[in-house]
């Protein structure tokens, strides 16, 4: 669950409009609509009534506590002019080195010090305490006599610490600092969390319930051939999707796709005909009467509704 939530945002059911069946000489013009859909295929599988296998994720006190913490650390980043105190945490970079030397040194870059966690020897995460973001700390401490490194085992060493950031822990004093109008403590923050997670698992669920009947669906359906300019701009909509995830690889979207065993072309007519489909069953259970009623993000609501009444879990 935690691998989905943490995506930035959830998709659409469907990103249906700005496409359609039509003339082939000008592609971008092509509406599809609930009046012309039949042109593009000649039957449809069964949309009503399927079993589908699909469980909503479980809300657990565990899961709750992950995601609060987990969002809470990255707005409280923000805050300014907090003091790093038992429980917080800074992220810092440090160099220390023996009798001033740096041929005798140690180095931490982006290194995020939870004060009170014991992580680092004795007195370096107290002598951040009352530090603020953009601090530069000096102070001596000595490693201990057992340390890892016989180099430094048991010698002193003079630390200069850059303070970047300061990360509060959850608490009603830093949940107020982030001057929110939704929540002032930190009980509020967590039930805010709460239903927001609530509204992303509704939603994933609802969006794998829909894309297995249109693909269950869809694999049953006789479909003439996809016309260019549907293919086109379903082409579009491919690239947008995968452009983030490709990047990431290093690759661009033709490659990432080549990557996965497929390819721009089969993955805009399949995206293509998914849109088909929702707009025959649109018009197949008269849920519009024509384009001009209704735009492609309402077409694709009431279809998604329509599918999730009449499955059958």
């Amino acid at each position: 669950m935690k691998n989905r939530f943490l995506i930035t945002a959830l998709s659409a059911v469907m990103a249906v409009g700005m496409i359609s069946c039509g003339n082939p000489a000008e592609p971008e013009e092509y509406v599809l609509t609930t009046d012309n859909v039949d042109q593009c295929i000649r039957s449809i599988g069964q949309y009503k009534g399927l079993k589908i296998n699909i469980t909503r994720d479980s809300l657990t006190d565990d899961a709750i506590d992950y995601y609060t913490d987990y969002f809470f650390e990255k707005q409280a980043s923000s805050i300014e002019g907090w003091k790093a105190a038992k429980g917080d945490k800074v992220v810092i970079d440090y160099v220390g080195s023996l009798s001033g030397s740096s041929d005798d040194a140690v180095y931490g870059r982006d290194q995020k010090v939870e004060i009170g966690k014991h992580t680092h020897i004795k007195g370096f995460e107290e002598a951040l305490i009352g530090a603020t973001a953009g601090d530069e700390l000096t102070f001596t401490l000595s490693f201990p006599d057992d340390y890892k490194d016989a180099e430094f085992a048991g010698k002193p060493c003079d630390f200069i610490v850059q303070v970047k950031s300061v990360i509060p822990g959850i608490s009603d004093e830093a949940v107020a600092a982030l001057n929110s109008e939704v929540y002032r403590t930190a009980e509020e923050y967590r039930v805010f969390v709460y239903y927001t997670l609530k509204e992303y698992s509704d939603s994933d669920y609802r969006t794998r319930l829909v894309q297995e009947v249109l693909k269950k669906s869809g694999a049953d359906s006789a479909f003439n051939e996809i016309p260019e300019g549907l293919i086109n701009r379903a082409k579009e909509a491919v690239i947008a999707k995968y452009t983030e995830t490709a990047a990431e690889y290093g690759l661009d979207v033709d490659k990432y796709l080549e990557y996965c065993n497929t390819s721009l072309e089969a993955e805009a007519t399949e995206y293509a005909k998914q849109q088909v489909l929702i707009y025959k069953i649109a018009s197949d259970e008269g849920l519009v009467a024509s384009a001009e009623e209704s735009d492609a993000k309402a077409v694709s609501e009431m279809v998604s509704d329509f599918i999730v009444s009449v499955t059958n879990q």
